[in-house]
């Protein structure tokens, strides 16, 4: 990827979430020295900020206060760096074991710091690993004493390490318990003498949990909060994250005036800083727009940039996703064969990944597919490739059930578009949340 901007790396420190392309940002941070110590300056910067927040009354004529708080700083990072290496780098269970919180020597600003985003870091991976590492942050200060640490600092620790435990929640599917996480977060960031940016942080991330969740009209009503902070916090790309998401809540709206202008303004602010990201995301968004209208040409030319751009920088699975839709597009434009062995192809692609429900969502494109050409036969091949392949995946949830219920749907016959479309936003919702049950559409 191009070096970040200033700002991308300070939405990172604030909080990972918020960058659009979190993976390629933290495969180029370890390869470029210039962009990680820029990352450290900032996160830096940002804790002593925090400290003087702790004490916005006292003088510090001389900026002793100030050096003071950064020294401290560094010294407890570099020793936390040396207390956690070897337990962040080994198993997941050697941490657990560890027990940190039951042994004084970790009771240190640094190690809360370093738990807090070695969380964030594992969220996306390994959520359950990321609560653990939450947790005990959480507990490690929840026990530091105000003697040593001002209270805005260690309201401002707690509420990090809090909204990491959330994310390690939503990541797991688990709503309610991420979202009582946000709740103490914001607790604890109110405490703060200038809290808008974290409460909007909070604020972005009830939204996305609410966009999963299909709840799109609290989602809309969060992220326009989230947007209009980070607007007013000059904060550009936690602003087009917070838009990006607008843009897709409208679009499942199917308000797709409002999502293709909010596209295209993100295509333009890509155009403007010459970020791949962005225009990549924003010229997949505006194709699946496209298909919508059904104009099939644009849906075309945007989602062969897209993909090009997402070849580019190394992300593979909206790359296939890419030639998805593009295989979606001859499908709508009623070249049916074709289609069928493009959208083939793509599903293969995505079980060689292995993406599991990637790969059945193209099965129910193929199903479709396969109804317009009057093959029953091959629809219900197709249905039992979709049990298949939750199956091999090991996903025995209400997916595999939805499954068997379109076998089942194949086999008498009674397979629809309508149908096809129920089970399709089923599948969407249970690999965000994999205790979502499945219940069958009314008769």
């Amino acid at each position: 990827m191009d070096h970040p901007s200033d700002d991308l790396l300070s939405a990172y420190a604030l909080d990972p979430v918020l960058v659009p392309d979190r993976a390629a940002l933290e495969a180029h941070l370890p390869l470029c020295r210039p962009c990680s110590d820029r990352l450290a300056e900032i996160r830096a910067f940002d804790a002593r900020l925090e400290d003087d927040d702790a004490h916005p009354q006292v003088p510090d004529p001389d900026g002793s206060r100030f050096r003071a708080t950064a020294a401290q700083t560094a010294r407890e990072d570099l020793e936390a760096e040396e207390l956690l290496r070897e337990l962040l780098d080994g198993p997941s269970e050697a941490f657990v074991w560890a027990n940190l919180q039951e042994k004084p020597k970790y009771y240190t600003g640094g190690v809360v710091r370093k738990l807090a985003a070695a969380a964030d870091k594992a969220s996306y991976t390994a959520p359950l690993h990321a609560q653990n590492l939450a947790d005990t942050a959480i507990a490690i200060a929840g026990a530091l004493s105000p003697a040593l640490y001002p209270e805005a600092l260690l309201a401002s620790w707690r509420g990090t390490a809090l909204k990491q435990r959330a994310s390690a929640f939503r990541h797991q599917g688990k709503y309610a318990a991420a979202l009582e996480a946000l709740d103490r977060a914001e607790r604890q960031f109110k405490l703060l003498p200038r809290p808008e940016l974290d409460l909007a942080a909070v604020a972005f991330t009830r939204a996305t949990i609410a966009y999963e969740q299909e709840e799109y009209g609290r989602a809309g009503e969060l992220a326009a909060t989230s947007t209009r902070e980070f607007a007013h916090q000059g904060q550009s790309e936690m602003y087009y994250g917070s838009r990006l998401l607008e843009g897709a809540i409208a679009f499942e709206l199917r308000d797709l005036d409002v999502a293709e202008a909010i596209f295209r303004q993100l295509y333009a602010h890509g155009e403007q800083t010459d970020s791949k990201h962005w225009l990549a995301r924003a010229a997949q968004a505006l194709g699946n727009c496209f298909i919508e209208r059904g104009a099939l040409n644009e849906a075309t030319q945007s989602l062969h940039m897209a993909m090009l751009l997402f070849r580019e920088l190394g992300i593979t699975v909206e790359e296939i996703r890419c030639r998805w839709g593009v295989a979606r597009v001859v499908q709508k434009s009623g070249q049916h064969r074709i289609a069928a062995d493009r959208l083939r192809s793509a599903r293969d692609e995505f079980l060689n990944l292995p993406a599991a429900t990637d790969a059945a969502l193209v099965t129910l494109d193929l199903m479709e597919t396969f109804l317009a050409l009057r093959k029953p036969r091959d629809v219900r091949r197709a249905a039992g490739n979709v049990v298949a392949i939750f199956t091999e995946a090991g996903m025995l949830t209400g997916a595999l059930s939805a499954a068997n219920y379109l076998r089942h749907a194949a086999a008498m016959k009674t397979v629809t578009p309508s149908l096809l479309d129920y089970v399709r936003r089923y599948f969407r919702r249970v690999d965000l949340q994999p205790d979502f049950a499945f219940v069958p559409p009314a008769a």
